[in-house]
C-alpha cells in the first residue's frame, strides 16, 4: 500500500509539471489502470459477462473446455457453455467462472437465459455482477462480498448478466411441462422447484424483472403447464387434499376452472387453438369422459370434438375409418401437439385392436388421421408455426431405424430429407419460432431447416467442437 501511495504522489507531480494535455491523459489512464488493477486484487473476485458481440449461436459443448480457450485442460475453471461466432469460430459464452450450462434460451431482446447444471455463486453490485473466487484465493479480508447460489443466468444483447431468480433450484422437468415459456412479447414463465422445496410457476419481464408468482402447487401435482401468446398460463394439477384434477386458466390474477374431474385422471393436453376455445383431452371413460373436449368462455359450455359414430356420421372427422379415427387422443405421453399454418396436429396412438403404431393427427380445425408416406411409426414432431409444413420423425414399415420427412399442411403430402437411418433422435433438436428455422446438431454438423418462404430449405456446415446443443441469436 506505502508503494501504492508513492507511486500516487509520483505520478500527480508530473502531471503537476506537464505542460502538454495528451501527457496529462495518458498519465491519468494509467493512473486509473493502477487503482482498477488493484480493486480487481483485492476483491480476487471476476465481472461476469456473456460475450455475444460476435455470436450467432449460443451452444453447449460436449466436453468441457477451459473459459480462456478451447483447449481441454484440467484446470478447476471450466465451461461448456460456448458461442458460435459470426465467422463459424468458437470461444467461451462467458468471460470468466466455472459456469456449467444445461439449456439455454434464446429472448425476445436477443438476449440469452442459461439453465445451470450446478450453482454459481455470484454477487451482485451497483448492477454488475462477480464470480466467487476460488477457495484457494477467496479470503475474508481481501473479499466481502455478497455471494448468493444461482442456478439461472439472464443476460442482454450486449451481454451484461444477472441471476433470474435466486430462489430457483431446479427447473421443473415433466413431459408434458414446458419449464421455459414465452409469450408473443417476450415476457418469461419458468416452472421450477424453489430452494425451500415448493413448485412455482414465475413471469418476468423479457430483461428478467418484475418477478410475479403465478401459480403455487400444494399438496398434489403439477402435470400440464402452456402459457399462449397473449401470457394466460393453462395448468393440469392434482390436489391431493380435494383429490380433484382441474385444468385452470389464469390471466391476470384471475383463475377460472376450464374441466374438473374426481376421478384421478390427468388431461393430456391442455391448449387454447386458434379459435380462442379451450381444448383437453382425457380418458374417463363413458360417451362424455374420453377424447378431446373443448370449453367455449362465451357459453361456458363443453363439447366432445372428437366424438364420431360411425362412417355415416362422422362428426368433425374427415375420412373417418374404424381403424384410425377411434382413439382416445390420451397415448402421446410426451406433449407433441405443434400449431401450422392456423392448424393443429397432434401425435397419438389408435386405439383399435392390435395397433402398435404412432400416427400423425390433424386435430383443428378438422380432425383427420394423416398418412405420411415412408413412415409407419411416428416418433416426433416439430413446427415452425408461420410455415407451411412440419417435420416429422418416425420409423419405417420394418424398420427401426428412424427416418425424418417433411409434411405440407395444405396437401397432406410429403417429401425426403437427407436425415435418415438413424438409431434414434438427435440428442438436439430446437426450433425457433423469430428466426423460423429448425436446427439439429449432431456431433460437430449444424442442420438447419429454414422455413422462412413458407417451406423448408435444408443447409448444413460443421464446426469446430463437438456440441449438444445449439440455438441461433
Amino acid at each position: 500500500m506505502k508503494k501504492y501511495l508513492a507511486l500516487i504522489l509520483i505520478l500527480s507531480s508530473l502531471l503537476y509539471c506537464s505542460k502538454k494535455s495528451e501527457d496529462q491523459s495518458a498519465l491519468l489512464a494509467l493512473l486509473g489502470a493502477g487503482a482498477s488493477a488493484s480493486a480487481n486484487s483485492n476483491s480476487g473476485s471476476s465481472k461476469l459477462q456473456a460475450n455475444l458481440s460476435n455470436a450467432s449461436a449460443v451452444g453447449v459443448s460436449k466436453t468441457q473446455i477451459t473459459s480462456k480457450s478451447l483447449t481441454r485442460s484440467e484446470d478447476t475453471n471450466t465451461t461448456n457453455a460456448v458461442v458460435v461466432n459470426k465467422d463459424d469460430t468458437i470461444t467461451p459464452a462467458f468471460n470468466t467462472g466455472d459456469v456449467k450450462v444445461k439449456n439455454f434460451y434464446i429472448l425476445k431482446n436477443k438476449g440469452v437465459l442459461a439453465e445451470l447444471s450446478s450453482d454459481l455463486f455470484i454477487a451482485e453490485e451497483n448492477g454488475e455482477s462477480f464470480v466467487r473466487p476460488s477457495t484457494t484465493s477467496r479470503t475474508k479480508a481481501s473479499d466481502d462480498k455478497n455471494y448468493q447460489a444461482c442456478k439461472v443466468l439472464i443476460s442482454d444483447d450486449k451481454g451484461k448478466v444477472k441471476c433470474l431468480d435466486k430462489d430457483i433450484n431446479a427447473f421443473y422437468n415433466q413431459e408434458l411441462i414446458s419449464n421455459i415459456s414465452f409469450d408473443s412479447i417476450g415476457n418469461i414463465f419458468t416452472v421450477a422447484r424453489d430452494r425451500d422445496g415448493t413448485i412455482r410457476v414465475k413471469k418476468f419481464t423479457v430483461e428478467g424483472s418484475n418477478k410475479e408468482v403465478i401459480y403455487t402447487q400444494g399438496n398434489g401435482t403439477l402435470s400440464s403447464v402452456r402459457v399462449t401468446d397473449e401470457g394466460e398460463v393453462l395448468l393440469n394439477h392434482y390436489s391431493s387434499i380435494t383429490a380433484i384434477t382441474k385444468f385452470d386458466s389464469i390471466k391476470n390474477g384471475v383463475t377460472t376452472t376450464i374441466d374438473s374431474n374426481s376421478a384421478g385422471t390427468s388431461y393430456y393436453f391442455v391448449e387454447k387453438f386458434p379459435d380462442n376455445k379451450f381444448y383437453f383431452s382425457h380418458n374417463i371413460g363413458g360417451a362424455n369422459g374420453t377424447g378431446i373436449f373443448y370449453y367455449d368462455p362465451n357459453t361456458t359450455t363443453i363439447t366432445n370434438w372428437s366424438s364420431s359414430i360411425n362412417a355415416g356420421s362422422p362428426g368433425n372427422w374427415d375420412n373417418w375409418t374404424s381403424q384410425y379415427s377411434g382413439t382416445n387422443f390420451c397415448s402421446a405421453g410426451n406433449g407433441f401437439l405443434v400449431r401450422n399454418n392456423s392448424q393443429v396436429y397432434y401425435k397419438a396412438l389408435p386405439q383399435s385392436a392390435g395397433s402398435l403404431h404412432y400416427k400423425l393427427y390433424k386435430i383443428y380445425p378438422r380432425l383427420q388421421v394423416v398418412h405420411i408416406t415412408g413412415i409407419e411409426d411416428v416418433v416426433a414432431i416439430y413446427s415452425v408455426e408461420d410455415s407451411q409444413e412440419i417435420l416429422v420423425a418416425g420409423k419405417p414399415t420394418g424398420s427401426s431405424l428412424i427416418t425424418f420427412r417433411l409434411v405440407n399442411t395444405n396437401t397432406l403430402s410429403s417429401r425426403s430429407t437427407t436425415l435418415n437411418g438413424l438409431s434414434s433422435l438427435p440428442e438436439n433438436v430446437s426450433v425457433n419460432q423469430d428466426k423460423k428455422i429448425i436446427e439439429v446438431i449432431e456431433s460437430k454438423t449444424i442442420k438447419t431447416f429454414d422455413f422462412s418462404t413458407g417451406t423448408a430449405t435444408y443447409t448444413e456446415k460443421t464446426i469446430d467442437l463437438e456440441l449438444t446443443q445449439i440455438k441461433t441469436l
